[in-house]
């Protein structure tokens, strides 16, 4: 079993985020929790109470900070979700004050990606052991001005 996950995203329109209905949501899937662009952790689908509907708690990290947020919907409300892109980069150097340097399919070189705090020291061991290292970004998508 590899180390890493793979998935496809792809960009659903020209907006930032999406509506969807909270009962079609999935763990490992995107939404917006308090404003966050969060990937979602865990749901809890609780039936209808006497009433009311039924409704989803979401857990979700926030996929810049890692903060996590939780949030409870009803099942047939639609929440916000970010379009997120894909992104493939060779890795190419870690700077000691946290830079990457990194290469897309096309040769471009970009060196503006810092990494989280902890995060360095483990992906210049990795860089070390291998010849070959692949960065693989998950981002919202946001329009270019």
């Amino acid at each position: 079993m590899s180390d890493h996950e793979d998935y496809e995203f792809e960009v659903k329109s020209d907006e930032p985020t999406y509506p969807m209905q909270a009962s079609a949501l999935r763990v490992k899937g995107f939404v917006l929790l308090e404003g966050h662009p969060c990937k979602i952790k865990s749901l809890n689908t609780t039936d209808p109470g006497k009433h009311g509907d039924a409704k989803v708690t979401m857990v979700g990290e926030d996929i810049f900070t890692g903060e996590t947020f939780e949030d409870t919907f009803p099942t047939t409300a639609n929440v916000d979700c970010p379009n997120v892109k894909r992104i493939e980069y060779t890795l190419i150097d870690v700077k000691d004050n946290g830079f990457l340097t990194i290469m897309d399919e096309s040769g471009d070189t970009r060196d503006d990606l810092l990494l989280r705090v902890n995060c360095s020291k483990k992906l210049n061991l990795c860089l070390q052991e291998t010849q070959s290292y692949w960065c693989v970004f998950s981002r919202p998508w946001t329009k270019k001005k």
